[in-house]
């Protein structure tokens, strides 16, 4: 519940938040400004209204419109839930590990889906729709991290692929470092 301004005092408001308007979520940051920095919980109309301005702060006249942008923030959430559920279905699976743990991999700090410090072992998941996880710039950036985990502090890394796979350079590149591939329907 939101609490809007009105005459005479303030009244709750249920907000959807995949239907906010802009407008809203205006009010609802303005609000946000006056309390003291918090981490908002991912869509929530407090998360949502924060990634707005930030957007818009950072965009300028190259903005997006508002409807675009909503759409492209609920894709994103839908995306999120669905990957940290992959992530957890295959905790689960493995009975080991915390999930999204730092680690130092040289130079380059790693945050891995799944990890054991002592026991030196490591999952990265991958859940896309597309079908397809290809080599891109961030891709290669964490398969270098692991890469470097397994050839210089003797780590066993495994990534899991649930409901797609890697494309046939990305194979190849994590065949060569060392890191195991394992494909979940």
């Amino acid at each position: 519940m939101i609490k809007f301004a009105q005459e005479g005092g303030s009244v709750d408001v249920a907000i959807d938040v995949a239907k906010v308007t802009e407008k809203q979520l205006d009010n609802i940051f303005a609000e946000l400004q006056n309390s003291p920095p918090y981490k908002y919980t991912p869509n929530t109309l407090e998360h949502k209204a924060e990634r707005r301005a930030q957007y818009k702060e950072r965009m300028g006249d190259n903005a997006k419109d508002y409807s675009a942008w909503s759409n492209t923030y609920n894709a994103n959430m839908t995306k999120a839930r669905n990957a940290h559920q992959a992530a957890d279905d295959v905790m689960a699976s493995i009975g080991w590990g915390r999930r999204e743990v730092t680690v130092q991999a040289g130079s380059y700090t790693r945050r891995m889906d799944i990890a054991d410090i002592n026991l030196k072992k490591g999952v990265e998941i991958k859940s896309y729709e597309t079908g397809t996880v290809y080599a891109t710039q961030a891709i290669i950036g964490e398969l270098n991290a692991d890469k470097f985990l397994v050839e210089m502090q003797s780590w066993q890394i495994e990534w899991v692929f649930k409901g797609c796979e890697p494309s046939q350079p990305l194979r190849t590149l994590l065949e060569q470092s060392g890191i195991t591939i394992k494909l979940v329907p």
